[in-house]
């Protein structure tokens, strides 16, 4: 959520929603207050609040220095800078050919004071980066059926996931990480850092959405019917929805989802040759609420949820302690007085464009 250029700043705000006096849309909410949230990114986060606001899973956190490096281990960083979420966290990504058994990592200040103690991740708690947080199984507004057999990327980095504690407030800092394997070699030390972005950041976005229209990914397929011909089917069909989306003012996020689908018959489609959904009905009323925060660099928003209650079955009801990455890859693409065009790109390559109409 670093600033704009002022010049770059006010062109944008000129083309997505036509410049005003005050840069703000009826029914949105106060400039000032989004730009005192950016601000937060700027500050420096002190050694004591990292030495005590981190939790790696799986790790051990030993005092004094770790190894120092004395190979030249395979270890390919993805980036040397990256954002990450209050009460969340973030994912360290990489990738490395060697047979590695863990990674040592300290943190430290922007200004290089380092804490007193560093992580001993073993490699039994890396994750993939597509099984950690916000998969597009899970991410999309609206709950898909996708099998996960088409999900495959051969390509996948390794992650060690971060969990922040509410004491890490937005702000900068930086971390050292290597890897080692079975024999003590250690790789060389790659730094990257960290900006925690503040919840909310962009007044235009504030206030209450409700969805209008899905621009899909072409979900169709072919099955073979039973008298030898061929039909072209949808895996479900949507009886009814209704989604109501809150971006508040302070950051905080809510949405409401009501609806009900039906889902295809296979055996009664093929049977017939034409085009079968149960009679039994799927239905959908759940309450989620989180976090949002919006990053002017590239136009983004990410939303990171806590809980969700669902309002038909409370046994299905849950809460997230380091929260969820609910939605990841979302663009602004147009916002009007009465009207908001986000873009969804996923990790898979699928693209799926909402519209909201304010009320």
């Amino acid at each position: 959520m670093k600033k704009f250029s002022i010049a770059l700043s006010a062109l944008f705000l000129c083309i997505t929603i036509s410049c005003n006096d005050d840069n703000n849309i009826s029914g949105s909410g106060n400039q000032e207050v989004a730009d005192q949230q950016n601000a937060l990114e700027d500050n420096k986060t002190d050694v004591a609040i990292l030495e005590s606001g981190i939790i790696i899973n799986g790790a051990t956190k030993n005092s004094g220095n770790p190894p120092s490096p004395n190979s030249n281990l395979d270890f390919n960083i993805t980036s040397n800078s990256q954002k990450g979420f209050q009460s969340s966290g973030f994912d360290i990504k990489f990738s490395s050919n060697a047979d590695v058994a863990g990674a040592y990592i300290r943190f430290k200040d922007v200004d290089g004071n380092v804490t007193a103690d560093y992580f001993d991740v073993p490699a039994s708690s890396f994750g993939t980066s597509f099984s950690n947080k916000g998969s597009f199984a899970n991410s999309s507004i609206i709950n898909k059926k996708i099998e996960s057999t088409t999900l495959v990327n051969k390509n996948s980095e390794t992650v060690i996931n971060v969990d922040l504690k509410t004491t890490v407030p937005a702000g900068e800092f930086c971390y050292d990480i290597c890897l080692y394997d079975s024999q003590n070699n250690v790789s060389t030390i790659e730094t990257v850092c960290v900006t925690i972005e503040a919840w909310g950041g962009n007044a235009q976005l504030v206030g209450k959405w409700k969805l209008e229209e899905i621009t899909d990914i072409d979900d169709t397929f072919d099955i073979d019917c039973n008298n030898g011909g061929t039909i072209n089917v949808l895996e479900s069909n949507i009886i009814s929805q209704d989604i109501l989306v809150y971006f508040n003012e302070d950051g905080s996020y809510n949405d409401s989802q009501k609806g009900e689908t039906v889902y295809l018959d296979y055996s009664a489609s093929a049977e017939t040759c034409t085009v079968v959904y149960s009679t039994d009905s799927e239905k959908m009323d759940e309450e989620r609420y989180g976090n949002w925060a919006f990053d002017e660099d590239d136009n983004r928003i990410t939303i990171v949820l806590f809980s969700i209650k669902d309002l038909l079955d409370s046994n299905n009801s849950v809460d997230y302690e380091f929260g969820d990455k609910f939605f990841d890859g979302l663009f602004i693409k147009e916002i009007t007085e009465t009207k908001l065009v986000i873009e969804e790109v996923s990790p898979f390559g699928f693209e799926v464009t909402y519209v909201f109409k304010r009320v």
